[in-house]
């Protein structure tokens, strides 16, 4: 936990989040690094009756944090879609309440 599920954004452009960014946001967020994961969601947004190639939806799903925590995650993820051509960068957090959360049946 937190998984982190980018749409509209190729497979290699998660990747590399991943790779140069988990160590920073494990810092940010608190957490171990093996914690962190990463989805590449193989979805188009359309906008206009066009795909966009500009636009992408980021989704955090996690367990409740402060605000400033979620500002300087949203802050690094925006940067570095910006930084890959975006232009339109939404990113959304999910807060997931530890009664209705299992991993491999064990209840957090």
């Amino acid at each position: 936990m937190p998984h982190i599920i980018f749409s509209n954004v190729k497979i290699e452009t998660v990747t590399d989040f991943a790779i140069d960014y988990t160590s920073d946001l494990a810092a940010l967020i608190g957490c171990p690094e093996d914690w962190i994961l990463f989805y590449a969601n193989e979805s188009h947004i359309i906008v206009n009756k066009e795909r966009s190639h500009k636009d992408c939806y980021v989704e955090v799903k996690w367990f409740d944090r402060e605000e400033k925590i979620k500002t300087s995650v949203a802050q690094l993820i925006t940067d570095f879609l910006e930084s890959q051509g975006f232009t339109e960068i939404v990113v959304e957090f999910l807060v997931i309440n530890n009664d209705n959360y299992y991993e491999n049946m064990k209840k957090y």
